[in-house]
């Protein structure tokens, strides 16, 4: 699973990104990051509509990416089971 660099959401920009049918959203803020993750899209284009599975935040820093780098990895092992 690829994950932004910090320099990247710290200048505030969104990112998304899929392994599979498993779909992540990573929208950060002055200090934090919020994250949802999303089991399938409704529609191939939206991830707004699509199943919400998770939804998390973590601070924006270095521990904050690698502990939304394990929540990451444990929500999509549960949607593979």
């Amino acid at each position: 699973m690829e994950l932004p660099m910090l320099d990247f959401l710290k200048e505030k920009n969104c990112y998304t990104g899929s392994v599979g049918d498993f779909r992540y959203k990573i929208q950060p803020s002055e200090e934090e990051m919020q994250v949802w993750t999303y089991r399938v899209y409704s529609f191939d284009y939206c991830q707004e509509h699509g199943l919400i599975q998770g939804e998390a935040s973590f601070p924006l820093d270095q521990e904050g990416m690698e502990a939304m780098g394990q929540w990451l990895k444990e929500q999509q092992a549960a949607i593979e089971e």
